[in-house]
């Protein structure tokens, strides 16, 4: 790992210490249906402004924002079912 990365994170890890969140825990496979999911605490990283798990829209939100403030241009796109992506604009 780049030195500079490494020293990046250590500085976010000090600031923001990874947040203990309850999650699914799917480990042993997907749970039978009507069976209630089996949860554990993790601790994790990277969390939103409350604490909590950065989900997909959240992340796309996150995003957003960054792109934005990095002055990077809007690209849209779409992805198929496949895992490739194609541009939309």
């Amino acid at each position: 790992m780049d030195d500079h990365v490494a020293l990046v994170l250590a500085e976010h890890v000090r600031k923001y210490p990874p947040v203990l969140v309850e999650l699914p825990d799917i480990t042993a496979g997907t749970p039978d249906p009507g069976k209630q999911t089996k949860r554990r605490a993790v601790p994790l990283l990277f969390t939103d402004e409350q604490g909590k798990p950065i989900h997909d829209q959240r992340w796309s939100d996150l995003w957003r924002g960054w792109r934005k403030a990095a002055g990077w241009p809007e690209r849209k796109a779409r992805f198929t079912l496949c895992g490739t992506t194609s541009r939309l604009g």
